[in-house]
């Protein structure tokens, strides 16, 4: 447990952007991986006899005076008696030991085509199969269809988990507090006996159809809600320091669970900020790989296009020549006058009212503002970025609008 001094250097995100340009905004079609049924499943209990031992378990013990909170005024030997008042599990990993075959996942009795692993998930393709299993009013009205998934006879199991006891102990003439952990030596596991398989169905697991060859997917993983019945504390010879002279026997009651979600990649189009990298192999892509990195870890995530912009050129609309109700607006001297061989009128002296910094565009650009205000600001002058709609070196109106 950190306290709040530290925190801001051990979590949260860290971004680094400044060297990143991004694009305007603009539409984009893009492949995304569309979930079409995510659920999670249970499965019988399972129970696992437990006793530690030092060797396969690292254990953690605080026994404290409640009367004045401290720890050395109490000590633990042989003749300890613990009374456990509270006890939880925390599941690290829970994975089956054995491999499992296309045709333990079935969808309405079909096995699926293989099973392969991609970051810790189970993938299950269902390119052939998805044609059996398809209902024809589903395909025509667009919709995935709702199939029996059942994943049979997984296991045995293996698991990690982390044990923590709290509860009073008589010790010394005296009763004081405890709290114990018990959590598996670095990379072992427990295993469950050889005959602990489990089975998970779920009765409406939605596919969706096959769309320009591309099939939907399977993707399941395995996780474990646990907890300890009539744990016991006792205190062994083992060992010199007290916590490892600590054992605990009792009863573990696994809950196995299945998370489980169909996926298929889907078209969308997209409007979003593309992020212009270089191609790998430029000499651009080399200047970039030699810059100094001065990214600042507490700084605020990028947000999309605005951490560092691409460069745009700027325009000013109105100018010092133009006059409207002592505001400077319009394209040039305010009214008559050509912006980019297209008239553009301003204020009273374009027929138009501009006194309240509410300038007409006329029909600059091709474009009809309809009355809308549209070009200056509170100083009668708007500095604004190029836009793909400018058009004969104006802005249409809506574009100003836009803003």
């Amino acid at each position: 447990m950190c306290a709040c001094s530290c925190l801001g250097s051990l979590c949260g995100t860290n971004i680094d952007s400044d060297r990143i340009s991004f694009s305007a905004s603009r539409a984009n079609l893009v492949y995304m991986d569309k979930v079409y049924s995510y659920n999670k499943v249970e499965s019988c209990p399972l129970l696992l006899p437990l006793t530690t031992t030092p060797e396969n378990y690292g254990v953690s013990l605080t026994v404290s005076d409640p009367c004045c909170g401290c720890c050395d005024s109490c000590s633990v030997d042989l003749s300890s008696a613990f009374s456990v008042t509270n006890a939880y599990v925390l599941t690290e990993q829970f994975i089956p030991t054995g491999n499992i075959s296309p045709g333990q996942i079935t969808v309405n009795g079909a096995a699926v085509d293989s099973i392969s692993t991609e970051n810790g998930q189970f993938v299950a393709s269902t390119a052939g199969l998805i044609g059996n299993i398809q209902r024809e009013c589903c395909m025509e009205s667009g919709l995935p269809t709702k199939a029996f998934f059942l994943a049979n006879s997984v296991g045995p199991w293996a698991i990690r988990f982390r044990i923590v006891l709290e509860g009073t102990v008589s010790t010394g003439g005296k009763n004081c507090c405890f709290r114990a952990e018990f959590i598996n030596n670095t990379g072992t596991f427990v295993a469950l006996p050889a005959n602990s398989l489990s089975n998970f169905a779920i009765p409406k697991l939605s596919l969706p159809c096959a769309v320009n060859g591309i099939a939907p997917t399977i993707r399941f993983q395995f996780g474990a809600a646990a907890k300890i019945l009539n744990p016991v504390l006792t205190v062994t010879n083992a060992g010199t320091a007290a916590a490892s002279n600590l054992v605990l026997s009792g009863t573990l009651v696994i809950n196995p669970t299945m998370s489980a979600e169909v996926v298929r990649k889907a078209l969308f189009c997209v409007t979003a900020c593309e992020a212009m990298l270089p191609c790998d192999g430029t000499l651009e892509a080399l200047a970039e790989e030699d810059e100094e990195d001065t990214c600042d870890p507490f700084a605020p995530d990028c947000a999309c296009g605005t951490a560092s912009p691409q460069p745009l050129a700027n325009t000013i609309i109105g100018g010092a020549g133009s006059s409207c109700g002592g505001n400077s607006c319009g394209c040039n001297s305010c009214g008559g006058n050509s912006c980019g061989g297209n008239s553009c009128g301003c204020g009273s002296c374009g027929g138009n009212s501009c006194g309240g910094n509410s300038c007409g565009c006329g029909s600059c650009g091709g474009n009809s503002c309809g009355g809308n205000s549209c070009g200056c600001g509170n100083n009668g002058i708007m500095t604004l970025p190029s836009f793909p709609d400018r058009e004969n070196g104006c802005h249409t109106c809506s574009s100003c609008m836009s803003l």
